[in-house]
């Protein structure tokens, strides 16, 4: 019986290690680049990140110990069915993930917007398109502007009434950065920084906690949100 034991807690064991090295590689690297810097924080992500972690991890080491037996006939077949529902349930983890990962930071007429993937319109857009549009890699920096046609803005402001994704969702109206900076210098609160850079505050929207944007206009102007105080 001890001997027994053994062999599940070493079995158990050695999946536990190889489980924990390969889920928590994921996950770095889905935090290094779907969550970069701050955004990992102010999207408060750290608890599915640990929730994921810890589940997966926990379910293979113990089916693993329950169904370990050395000499079993179908003991290949039972860790395959193991693997399969730990596999099963990290997609589903990844695949909550993705949903909710920011993929653009828009610049809306004097606020910032995080726009996560699943706020995204899907109106006048194909879903091949949009799969390409939206960044696997961090989210792109844009602007929105609204178009000049009066038709185009009334259908606007009453789709938005009726609940539907306003321009910072909807990547027709997008824009580059650059389009914006006039703007945003000329509405933005300045801030001297300790290193005699200035940088100007936007108010940010779509994070789980409140936030703002700090621009420092350098030759390449860099953008950092981070947690208001």
């Amino acid at each position: 019986m001890k001997s027994q034991i053994k062999e599940k807690l070493k079995a158990s064991g050695i999946h536990f290690a190889m489980s924990a090295f390969f889920i928590t590689a994921i996950l770095a690297a889905i935090r290094y680049f779907w969550y970069p810097e701050q955004l990992f924080y102010v999207m408060r992500t750290a608890p599915i990140f640990i929730i994921l972690a810890a589940t997966d991890i926990a379910i293979g080491p113990l089916l693993t110990f329950i169904a370990y037996q050395k000499e079993k006939e179908t003991l290949r077949k039972d860790l395959l069915i193991i693997l399969a529902i730990q596999l099963g349930a990290l997609c589903l983890g990844i695949k909550t993930l993705a949903e909710a990962r920011p993929v653009w930071i828009v610049y809306n007429y004097g606020i910032f917007d995080i726009v996560r993937a699943n706020d995204i319109s899907t109106e006048n857009i194909n879903p091949i398109e949009l799969l390409l549009k939206n960044s696997w890699l961090g989210p792109k920096l844009v602007s929105a502007k609204l178009p000049e046609s009066n038709h185009e803005r009334k259908k606007i402001l009453f789709d938005t009434l009726a609940g539907k994704p306003d321009i910072s969702k909807n990547p027709i109206y997008f824009l580059p950065i650059e389009a914006a900076w006039s703007e945003i210098k000329s509405i933005a609160v300045r801030e001297a920084l300790p290193n005699e850079e200035e940088a100007y505050l936007i108010p940010v929207t779509g994070s789980a906690t409140p936030s703002i944007a700090i621009i420092k206009m350098t030759k390449n102007p860099n953008i950092k949100i981070i947690k208001a105080l």
